[in-house]
């Protein structure tokens, strides 16, 4: 996993089972880069007592799906004051990004897939693979955490609305769904229209009542999550040179702006897509606004406070790239890419970030679970008729070898009565 989190004065660069942290120097336009987390690689022992460990740090290796500390998620709450983070080995961390220190450390049931704050940074809350939401105090570090709804599919994420009335979650199984908080086992609604998972959803910033989604069925949707109601739905439109006839895109990563830009990456592709959002008559619509090529696979995407799009692709070559809205005057616009921010310390993050190759390309080896959650289908009719032809023409084969034995053994007994018939005579 590779991503980009933002706050006030802080970037969070997270790779595999790293976190970098780079901060703006107190005063000055300086940056300042601090590792906040780095899960070490456990090394085996050579020593002969320690055979058992030996051997179960090979079996770890040799498991794809074993703890290594990966991190899988991390956020920065709205206020910017705390920052979280959970890892394969179910564990979620939280830190105080004034000083960085680390509050808490706390177990957690299943493997996280997203991870949100309520807007008041009083709860964190962590969404697993199992369908369930667990809610977590910021304040107290030794709430152990607590149920507070259940899916019956994996959950991919999980956003709370800027009023803290309610709990979006999206998952493998096409819905979408609207929960009241606190008590989140009161479901306001659903948004269904998706006809594969939902990988990503997100409010627009200048439009809270509106949810945007996208996932495994090659479309991007708008949603009045308050009326459960679609808005308007736009098909995912790439030439693609990997992608086989009949497959669907699969989104990825899915950021909005609030100047009113969406950007989509896809799986396994070298674009990111960029849309625009237009208001007419009162009504949205997103229309198609540009497409950015890459050198690599788009590893992550997303706006900054500022409206600049940052893109992680999978290159050695200018590996963070950043993209900002420019207009020639006469009312077109743009998407150009940027080397120098509108504040120093971001140019100077950017330039770094591009210098640190090594560290981004440890999470091109990280699997890709949205790979394997589309729907399989299968011809159960072709299937039974290609079977039924095959029990016919062996019930045939038979047939003409039952016959064919009838007739030697007749034959041989015509052949015996003549015989004997002869003898008689």
């Amino acid at each position: 996993m590779a991503c980009l989190h933002f706050c006030r004065n802080f970037v969070a660069v997270i790779s595999d089972r790293q976190i970098n942290i780079y901060g703006k120097r107190q005063g000055e336009d300086d940056v300042e880069k601090k590792v906040l987390y780095r899960q070490e690689e456990e090394k085996e022992k050579e020593d002969d007592g320690d055979k058992k460990k030996e051997t179960s740090l090979k079996d770890k290796k040799s498991d794809p799906h074993a703890p290594r500390g990966q991190i899988l998620a991390a956020k920065f709450s709205p206020s910017g004051n705390l920052f979280a983070c959970c890892d394969d080995e179910k564990c979620l961390r939280l830190w105080k990004t004034s000083s960085w220190e680390l509050l808490s450390q706390r177990s957690i049931q299943k493997r996280c897939t997203a991870i949100t704050f309520s807007h008041r940074d009083e709860d964190i809350f962590v969404a697993d693979k199992f369908g369930d939401v667990y809610r977590f105090s910021s304040k107290d570090s030794s709430h152990p955490g607590e149920l507070i709804l259940g899916h019956v599919s994996m959950l991919l994420d999980v956003i709370i609305t800027p009023d803290d009335s309610f709990i979006i979650t999206c998952e493998r199984d096409e819905k979408i769904r609207v929960s009241c908080l606190p008590n989140a086992y009161n479901i306001h609604g659903y948004c269904l229209g998706h006809t594969e998972f939902v990988s990503r959803c997100q409010l627009l910033p200048n439009h809270s009542h509106v949810l945007l989604s996208a996932g495994g069925d090659s479309t991007v949707r708008l949603w009045d999550y308050i009326g459960s109601s679609q808005l308007t739905s736009i098909p995912i439109n790439h030439e693609s040179t990997i992608r086989k006839s009949g497959e669907h895109f699969t989104v990825t990563h899915l950021s909005c702006s609030k100047d009113g830009y969406v950007a989509i990456a896809l799986l396994s592709e070298k674009v990111v897509i960029v849309y625009k959002m237009m208001e007419n008559s009162s009504e949205l619509q997103i229309t198609e606004f540009t497409k950015l090529e890459f050198g690599g696979q788009i590893l992550y995407l997303s706006f900054d406070l500022s409206g600049y799009l940052w893109v992680i692709q999978g290159s050695p070559n200018d590996s963070v790239q950043v993209y900002h809205p420019t207009s020639d005057g006469i009312g077109s616009s743009e998407l150009s890419r940027v080397h120098e921010l509108s504040e120093k310390w971001l140019s100077k993050a950017l330039q770094m970030m591009n210098e640190e190759w090594e560290f981004l390309k440890a999470s091109l080896d990280v699997g890709r679970p949205l790979e394997f959650l589309h729907k399989k289908s299968y011809d159960n009719m072709a299937d039974y008729m290609s079977k039924k032809e095959q029990r016919v023409a062996e019930e045939l084969v038979r047939k003409e070898k039952y016959e064919a034995r009838q007739s030697r053994q007749a034959q041989r007994k015509r052949m015996k009565l003549e015989e004997k018939e002869s003898i008689q005579s």
